[in-house]
């Protein structure tokens, strides 16, 4: 795993993962649960992993499955809204 999302990376306090193909949603969730069948409640997960002696966030992971976007129709328009 890269240094830089692990929970000890708090110089890097938000680790982002793009899943292209799902196999990191699944290797986390189980088999299975980075197939785009399953977009609704895996398309993007995570949270915080470690905190501060103060009690405050020192780091968190976000993972996105990437195949909850399989063409370009998925994408938002970000000129509606």
């Amino acid at each position: 795993m890269p240094a830089d999302i692990q929970p000890s990376a708090t110089s890097t306090p938000i680790g982002v993962v793009y899943d292209y193909d799902g196999t990191v949603t699944d290797a986390l969730l189980g088999a299975g649960a980075g197939s785009h069948d399953q977009c609704f409640t895996n398309a993007a997960f995570g949270g915080p992993d470690a905190f501060a002696p103060t009690g405050n966030f020192a780091h968190a992971l976000i993972v996105l499955n990437g195949n909850c976007i399989l063409q370009t129709s998925d994408l938002l328009d970000r000129n509606t809204a």
